[in-house]
């Protein structure tokens, strides 16, 4: 039986220090944390990925009993799963890496079981535009939307298998120093011409602590961020966002541009959980119930809540 909504995305073991403090080998990675908000959503959700012979079998119990399923979660014995060390400055505006470690990822060549071919939606996870192409191109027939998400690192590396999948997909979402990068806008408005133009009917750009846009040939519409008391690891934030985006619009099955707006508040409100501890921890507490009463705070803030003035993208870009 085909699967209504299939993630394609690293998990991976992180180490993450910020000014609240450093946790080690935590649980990370795009697609767990993704999957584990589409799941949230009581909607079946596969996920696609490898992991190594250091993966622990709490991890994996966690990520099921969050709905996940792992059927086809390869584990590659002789090789330890992906993982990433790095901190943020004092004010969240810069992540640095201290090391990456690409582990079963080295020659991982992914191959789509039939039963995964025929998915309503298809998330295209941020790992190598070769891989990502190679997974589109094995797939029997378009899916309802595809989301694409990447990073520098593949934009400086592999542009030009980027600007090929970029071409096929239907959202691709990014931050606003990735959409500079791809297009040498810095206003989110030109950039998402600029991207739209490249293929993708629609443009999702992350402004972190300001919010997000989304835009289509002919509207845009600006979300802003959800507050939170205390932000302490914004790591896996933008996934999250995904996860409550995509979430949202299969539970409803409506995609159009009126809905993807509601979408986009599910998204950021998914968002403001996951940045309330490190890694996966809060996402413990993640469930429609608690979503949902969120969610209505969330609307009743944003009524007054006006866009990022350019000054805000100046400074941005100077982080």
């Amino acid at each position: 039986m085909d699967k209504p909504i299939v993630v394609f995305g690293p998990i991976a073991y992180d180490d993450i220090e910020t000014r609240y403090g450093r946790v080690k080998k935590i649980l990370g990675g795009c697609g767990a944390y993704t999957s584990v908000v589409v799941s949230s959503y009581a909607v079946e959700c596969s996920l696609i990925s490898i992991v190594g012979k250091d993966f622990k079998q709490t991890d994996r119990e966690f990520l099921i009993n969050k709905g996940v399923s792992l059927e086809h979660l390869e584990t590659e014995p002789t090789d330890n799963t992906l993982f990433w060390s790095g901190y943020y400055s004092e004010d969240f505006t810069n992540r640095i890496t201290r090391e990456t470690k690409v582990g079963v990822y080295t020659n991982y060549d992914p191959i789509i079981p039939e039963g995964l071919k025929n998915p309503e939606i298809l998330v295209l996870g941020n790992i190598s535009p070769q891989i990502q192409w190679s997974i589109w191109n094995q797939f029997s027939k378009k899916p309802v939307l595809t989301v694409l998400d990447t990073m520098n690192y593949w934009i400086d590396s592999q542009l030009e298998f980027l600007k090929r999948i970029i071409g096929k997909v239907d959202v691709i979402s990014i931050n606003n120093e990735e959409a500079f990068s791809l297009t040498n806008e810095r206003n989110p408005h030109d950039a998402a011409k600029k991207l739209m133009a490249m293929g993708p009917r629609y443009v999702i750009i992350k402004l972190g602590e300001f919010g997000a846009y989304l835009f289509s040939k002919h509207q845009y519409y600006y979300s802003p961020a959800h507050t939170v008391d205390k932000a302490i690891d914004p790591t896996g934030a933008g996934d999250c966002f995904i996860g409550g985006f995509i979430g949202y619009l299969y539970q409803s099955k409506d995609y159009s541009f009126e809905n993807m707006k509601m979408a986009m508040g599910h998204g950021t409100v998914s968002a403001s959980f996951v940045v309330e501890d490190f890694g996966l921890k809060n996402l413990e507490y993640l469930n429609q119930k608690s979503r949902n009463l969120r969610f209505k705070q969330y609307k009743t803030s944003i009524e007054s809540k006006l866009e990022p003035s350019p000054q805000v993208y100046e400074r941005l870009h100077q982080a």
